[in-house]
């Protein structure tokens, strides 16, 4: 599917050799760490198409139970109130200070129901675990050495969320696709050029207004030198993605990179076409398909009218 951006139907990618180095070329010295990280993330990748058909059905039966109980309410309002309708109650909106960024966080989009609901603290330690071992360069371009973060008291593994990130930052219809930028993760102590840290909500908002964004505990930021993802966005699935969490999560990522690379904004270039990954897709797709990626498979950059 050219240009879909899943991960469900593409071939694992990349490895980690037997020193524990990840190698995105996936020249592998040890089967079992490769297929274990390969296993791992084809279960998170998985079911693309077969979620596409229920997030659509249940968003239709979403807006009629909405509908429905809307006018319900308004009836038995306009009884009270002696026959005169209502005023309508608009939720807050939240508008962000002005800045490099403003204006990237929509309302908290609507999320995939889930069986068991996650774990999300609004503020961890504000301490953050640096992961161990580095990858090797991926792409050709000039070379960002980057870190992987997870705060403390959040119960987030840092080895999973850093395969993650490993793995998206690495993939062929990634940010090194353009040929412009490579990318390569080193380990503690080591010089950055950016810090990739999944942070609590509150710890979010505290590392994200010096950027000029007001996060509202439910946005991610990104700076020159660091890349946020608030760890309520990473957990809840849009049901623009409904069983997409891969996709999803890759998306994410690929926007804020993509802002730490100074890209500029797009919206949907037109309906039932890719939505470019710089499009706030949090916000809605505009009648876009989901794209988590800035290149297609075929190396040709996923775009759309700039935004003013």
């Amino acid at each position: 599917m050219p240009g879909g951006g899943f991960f469900d139907d593409d071939p694992p990618q990349g490895g980690y050799t037997a020193d524990g180095m990840f190698d995105p070329a996936g020249r592998v010295g040890s089967p079992v760490l490769d297929e274990r990280l390969s296993k791992d993330l084809d279960r998170d990748f998985a079911g693309a198409d077969r979620g596409r058909t229920f997030t659509y059905v249940l968003g239709i039966g979403a807006l009629v139970l909405i509908a429905g109980t809307g006018i319900s309410a308004m009836v038995a309002a306009t009884m009270v109130s002696g026959g005169k309708p209502p005023k309508p109650q608009l939720e807050p909106q939240v508008v962000p200070t002005m800045g490099a960024h403003a204006g990237d966080v929509p309302p908290d989009p609507p999320t995939v129901p889930m069986a068991h609901e996650p774990f999300i603290p609004d503020h961890g330690t504000g301490r953050f675990t640096r992961a161990s071992g580095e990858t090797l360069t991926a792409g050709h371009g000039k070379v960002r050495r980057y870190a992987v973060e997870v705060e403390g008291g959040t119960k987030q593994s840092s080895a999973s969320f850093t395969r993650l990130v490993d793995r998206i930052l690495t993939d062929r219809r990634g940010w090194t696709a353009g040929g412009k930028y490579g990318f390569r993760r080193v380990g503690p102590g080591q010089q950055v050029d950016f810090v990739v840290r999944l942070a609590s909500p509150e710890t979010t908002d505290k590392l994200c207004a010096p950027t000029g964004i007001m996060t509202a505990g439910r946005g991610n930021c990104a700076s020159d030198k660091e890349v946020v993802m608030n760890l309520r966005r990473w957990l809840l699935t849009t049901t623009y993605y409904q069983g997409q969490t891969g996709s999803y999560r890759a998306q994410m990522l690929n926007f804020e990179v993509g802002r730490m690379l100074h890209q500029k904004r797009v919206s949907c270039p037109g309906a039932n076409k890719p939505a470019p990954v710089m499009m706030q897709q949090l916000g809605g797709l505009g009648g876009c398909r989901p794209n988590a990626w800035p290149y297609d498979r075929r190396g040709k950059v996923v775009t759309g009218p700039e935004v003013p």
